[in-house]
């Protein structure tokens, strides 16, 4: 399927029928954000393939970025995070998710999940007289895990990620 043929499924992108309408033949994934930024790329660039890539490495760069702040927040040292930031950034894994366009899913399902992790971790020790700020953060991670289910199932694992670092 072609970035061109992306067109609104005539029931939306939230009916049970939305994968029978665009995807024919394809069962049991249901991916809508991932079809949005698909077609909010092409409305805003075009069909030129340079921005999906630089979309891409925006958000991979956007992930290594809260991997980082993470490293801090675990290791308590600048250099220890940059190590752990850098490898992330740098490794032969993650080449495929960044560098093919059709895998935008993953990358916005790591950023989803890397930042309602920092979310997370940063209200949950927040001192008890910022209880505001502590709810909006919680709020936030909330957005950010239904925006990941919306994009990539493998959001799913986010709240025992973030009960085990709790």
């Amino acid at each position: 399927a072609s970035v061109r043929n992306v067109r609104p499924p005539r029931h939306g992108l939230f009916s049970p029928a939305y994968w029978t309408e665009v995807h024919v033949g394809t069962r049991g994934v249901y991916r809508p954000l991932r079809e949005f930024a698909f077609a909010a790329i092409y409305a805003l660039f075009g069909p030129d393939s340079a921005s999906f890539h630089a979309v891409s490495l925006l958000l991979h760069t956007g992930v290594t970025v809260a991997i980082y702040v993470l490293g801090l927040g675990l290791f308590r040292r600048r250099s220890a995070a940059a190590v752990g930031a850098l490898l992330f950034a740098a490794h032969p894994v993650h080449v495929e998710a960044v560098q093919w366009a059709k895998n935008l899913a993953e990358i916005s399902c790591g950023f989803a999940m890397a930042a309602g992790l920092l979310l997370y971790l940063k209200a949950v020790r927040m001192p008890v007289n910022r209880k505001g700020r502590s709810r909006a953060a919680i709020g936030m991670a909330l957005v950010l895990y239904g925006a990941g289910l919306l994009t990539k199932e493998t959001t799913l694992a986010l709240p025992l990620i973030m009960t085990l670092s709790a």
